[in-house]
């Protein structure tokens, strides 16, 4: 039964730390230099973040159950 209760657990995602440092190298978490950026730049970049954050927020879930 214990073993079920794993199988459940484990992190069906596959995700690593090194896909979501490379997300994090490619969209970083900041506001573009350019001027010319208009509002819809910039909500698209916020959807490109709310991915990545999310993806990392799944991963540190992951680890953390498999430490209890």
């Amino acid at each position: 039964m214990n073993n079920d209760i794993k199988v459940i657990k484990r992190n069906p995602y596959s995700l690593s730390e090194g896909l979501i440092n490379k997300l994090d190298e490619l969209f970083p978490d900041r506001l573009p230099n350019n001027t010319s950026c208009t509002l819809e730049d910039l909500r698209f970049l916020q959807g490109q973040r709310s991915v990545i954050d999310k993806l990392n927020e799944l991963m540190t879930d992951e680890h953390n159950e498999e430490h209890y």
